[in-house]
């Protein structure tokens, strides 16, 4: 049977392979049980982060909260953290994704009206397009400016890693 856990990719894109370098753990994702790849997934600070790589943007399929609160208090403290990365790698330059796949699980959910606000004023994301009757959003790295204070994402960052080795 496969077993997706212990599945190692034939060919990494070069933003996992960054990652790796800078000592994040990538794994790839699949498709519920099967062998197909929909991208690499990534934990930090108990957040799933899921992404493909194409040219150069980073699409993210899931963003989503996978244990406890570990003292966060505001969950978009992680996905800015993760941009703030993404900013320093080159190839990188754009991020998209639905508002529907950038919901982190909320002890009370928000509305996509509501994230898709968030996601525009905080992060200036704007519309990309609509598909399958979903608004898609992106950013361009080069307009990125971090919406919380750069030493709250760094401390997260370095905390991740130091937890991890």
């Amino acid at each position: 049977m496969f077993d997706q856990q212990d599945a190692i990719p034939s060919t990494q894109d070069v933003l996992s392979k960054q990652l790796q370098q800078r000592g994040f753990i990538i794994k790839p994702y699949y498709l519920r049980k099967s062998s197909f790849q929909l991208g690499y997934q990534l934990t930090i600070n108990g957040f799933q982060l899921v992404y493909r790589l194409e040219g150069n943007t980073v699409i993210f399929i899931i963003y989503r909260r996978m244990s406890a609160r570990n003292n966060l208090k505001n969950p978009f403290l992680v996905f800015d953290a993760f941009l703030y990365l993404l900013s320093s790698i080159p190839e990188v330059h754009e991020v998209k994704g639905s508002a529907d796949a950038l919901q982190a699980c909320f002890t009370n959910p928000l509305s996509t009206e509501k994230l898709k606000v968030i996601y525009k004023q905080w992060f200036n994301g704007q519309t990309s397009h609509w598909e399958h009757g979903q608004e898609w959003l992106a950013l361009q790295l080069s307009d990125y400016r971090p919406y919380f204070p750069l030493k709250k994402l760094q401390s997260i960052i370095h905390q991740h890693l130091q937890t991890n080795h």
